[in-house]
């Protein structure tokens, strides 16, 4: 039986404000490898795996990226000193000029972290942490069967309650992947104001994740990622922790 939690590994991920997505690294860590996650300072991290990260590494960085992302599209980014183990997606394996890369977001395998015994919410809103607008949108707010999902609360309890959902609709990247880890078609609703907003990075890592997983992306659409894709993606993942753990 494997004992997990043996070695310490520094590790970076976001923690300003205690949004779900970001909370998924240490327990996706601990979950499939035998490694222990210490949140650390970006620069003198180990690791990078969940999250719109790259742009927090110095170029001197020589740690591992595993299933991180880019925030923004416009700009290649260099990491010479760095083992590129796998990415989030092919615009992110792009801009690293890794095209190689294995390639998946982390937040695939969030349905196994929790189990869920029925679909009992026809519709769960996702928002962004940072958009006060989506709980609230009218075109949803009187659906029957409806949930919002507050993406403060525990990670834990947020992927449980997508995975009781019908339908999805979300302003928050990983409120779409973590549908997709289910299998539960999704709806991206961005506020025009994201678009453009130089911290958010616009659309890019929804276009970078969506290609992952073979998806044009759009905004106001119903999607259902394909299965047989999504399982692929899942299985890189899994190679992709297998190959970090053995690495540290």
């Amino acid at each position: 039986m494997i004992v997990r939690g043996v070695t310490n590994v520094s590790t970076y991920w976001w923690t300003d404000v205690p949004n779900f997505g970001d909370a998924l690294v240490p327990l996706l860590i601990s979950k499939f490898t035998d490694l222990t996650p210490i949140n650390g300072p970006a620069a003198t991290a180990q690791v990078v795996t969940l999250g719109s990260v790259i742009e927090t590494l110095p170029p001197s960085w020589p740690g591992i990226v595993a299933g991180a992302g880019k925030i923004r599209g416009d700009k290649p980014s260099s990491l010479p000193n760095a083992t590129i183990l796998s990415v989030r997606g092919p615009l992110t394996a792009a801009a690293l000029g890794a095209p190689n890369a294995a390639l998946g977001d982390p937040g695939l395998l969030a349905n196994e972290l929790v189990t869920v015994e029925e679909r009992d919410f026809e519709v769960g809103i996702v928002p962004h942490w940072s958009d006060t607008r989506l709980a609230y949108d009218y075109r949803f707010e009187s659906l029957p069967g409806r949930v919002v999902i507050s993406p403060l609360q525990d990670p834990l309890t947020v992927v449980g309650m997508i995975g009781r959902c019908k339908k999805i609709v979300t302003s928050s990247l990983h409120g779409a992947v973590v549908a997709d880890a289910f299998g539960i078609p999704r709806r991206t609703e961005i506020a025009a104001r994201f678009l453009y907003d130089e911290y958010e990075g616009g659309t890019f890592k929804f276009e970078d994740y969506n290609a992952s997983v073979g998806l044009p992306f759009v905004i106001g659409e119903l999607q259902t990622a394909n299965s047989q894709t999504v399982n692929d993606r899942q299985d890189e993942v899994h190679d992709m922790f297998t190959a970090l753990n053995g690495m540290l």
